[in-house]
């Protein structure tokens, strides 16, 4: 399994869908109530909630959620509990 394929795999645990890559994210996106968007929007406002940080770019904060995972890089990222925190 792919490092993408085992990230849409925990998207997938969580929303309970199946359809591509970008369908499951924007279920997740949906279930969190993050805004309305393009894709790499809401991903960038998903990722600032989960890193507790703003003013990083998309490809700022998909590092600093890597590493807070223990990995290198957001394609060395694969399975994470994607669970929405606790409020």
């Amino acid at each position: 399994m792919s490092n993408q394929s085992a990230r849409q795999a925990s998207i997938r645990t969580v929303t309970g869908t199946a359809g591509t890559y970008n369908e499951d994210w924007l279920a997740l996106f949906d279930s969190e109530s993050i805004a309305a968007g393009t894709f790499n929007e809401r991903l960038l406002l998903w990722l600032e909630g989960r890193n507790g940080t703003t003013g990083l770019t998309l490809d700022g904060q998909k590092a600093a959620f890597a590493i807070a995972e223990g990995v290198d890089s957001w394609n060395d990222l694969g399975t994470f509990d994607a669970s929405p925190p606790p409020p």
